[in-house]
């Protein structure tokens, strides 16, 4: 059995692994808070901790974060408790958070591997976490996979509403539809687009305002008409020269947009990622009182306690400039907000970025673009997100 103490800082998520990679041996928790401006931060660590099963948490407080010989004291005030109430416990110090000062003084109070009292550092670049410590044979603490969507959210003080997990019998349905509509959007744009905008003619966002009949402003031909036969013979809509029926409001948000939605989740699942989820929504705990704003997240994959959120885009860049500026802006400040320190952010695309697209977002730091033109280099491009994940 062990003692787990965590040295609070702004970022939660290092704490955390090597605690939820213990869990079932944890007796007691402590916390240890300097200063009162990150009171809120351990708060809300406590109460993540408690609704995952660990219940005694217990606070340690310090004065100043950076007065080293005072935090030292305070060091080894707390093993001194420890000791004399848990003699028999393995004491395992997270070094990772906390101000430089705190690390070092706790660190060295808890070094002592002969009274099965170790600090631990968790390596987030490689996936391991390390005992700090001058013996150079000892082995890794395990990293183990422990966060899901909602709890890595959850420590960034996001607070889901929802998410969509797919029926995958329903997208099985229609895989081959959207292999269709993605080579099309390869090979003949126009018509994606002229597709793009019947099915937004709808309003099939917002229920209280959606009509299922769009009317056509020319008869469909070519490539239009295939898209639009293939998709009647899927069942989701019914066409004439005139009008386009759509079957719901789900078939017309699929067939506008959410078919490349659906394309990145097998892509995901294929690529053997193993947490997926579509239109996530929620807001900021702080926000918690009053009218909320709310986000929502086209894809949010999960492995390894990382996160990438990923903006799946169908528009024409080349006619959409303004809407390239206004995506890659809201992405990176999303992801910078909520995926945090140990998140990315994709804007994935059927169509080519423009020169002008592809410089903004080289010039922001937290997320990539990727033009995607087939389900294979999907995968392939998950795939190789999926093994940075992986210890090293």
């Amino acid at each position: 059995m062990a003692i787990h103490i965590n040295l609070l800082s702004e970022q939660l998520i290092p704490n955390v692994i090597p605690t939820l990679s213990d869990k079932i041996n944890v007796t007691k928790m402590y916390i240890v808070v300097a200063g009162e401006s990150l009171q809120y931060k351990a708060n809300h660590l406590k109460d993540f901790y408690q609704g995952k099963g660990i219940e005694e948490v217990e606070f340690f407080q310090c004065e100043d974060p950076n007065d080293f010989y005072a935090l030292k004291f305070k060091a080894a005030e707390l093993y001194k408790n420890i000791k004399a109430f848990y003699p028999e416990e393995t004491i395992a110090l997270n070094a990772t958070c906390g101000t430089k000062p705190m690390s070092l003084a706790f660190t060295m109070e808890f070094d002592n591997l002969e009274q099965f009292s170790m600090p631990l550092y968790t390596d987030t670049i490689n996936k391991r976490v390390i005992i700090l410590n001058d013996n150079e044979k000892l082995d890794f603490l395990p990293y183990s996979d422990v966060l899901n969507i909602q709890d890595y959210f959850n420590l960034n003080h996001f607070d889901v509403h929802e998410q969509r997990f797919e029926d995958f019998a329903q997208m099985r349905d229609r895989e081959s539809l959207t292999k269709q509509i993605m080579n099309a959007a390869r090979n003949f744009p126009k018509a994606v687009s002229a597709m793009n905008a019947i099915c937004q003619s709808t309003n099939f966002n917002d229920d209280a305002k959606f009509d299922n009949t769009a009317q056509l402003k020319y008869t469909p031909k070519g490539d239009l008409k295939t898209i639009l036969s293939t998709a009647q013979n899927h069942g989701l809509l019914k066409y004439t020269n005139e009008y386009v029926t759509f079957e719901s409001a789900d078939a017309a948000r699929y067939l506008g947009g959410g078919w490349f939605e659906d394309l990145i989740y097998l892509a995901a699942e294929k690529a053997g990622i193993d947490k997926v989820a579509l239109n996530v929504e929620g807001h900021l705990m702080s926000q918690r009182d009053g009218k909320p704003v709310l986000n929502e997240f086209d894809v949010v994959l999960m492995h390894n306690n990382q996160m990438k959120i990923v903006e799946a885009k169908t528009v024409n860049w080349d006619y959409s400039e303004g809407q390239g500026q206004q995506a890659t802006l809201k992405l990176d400040s999303l992801t910078n907000t909520y995926a945090g320190t140990f998140g990315s952010g994709t804007i994935a695309s059927v169509f080519p970025f423009t020169q002008r697209i592809e410089d903004r977002i080289s010039a922001l730091r937290s997320i990539e673009g990727l033009h995607v033109t087939s389900f294979k280099q999907l995968i392939g491009h998950l795939e190789q997100w999926k093994n940075s994940t992986l210890p090293k």
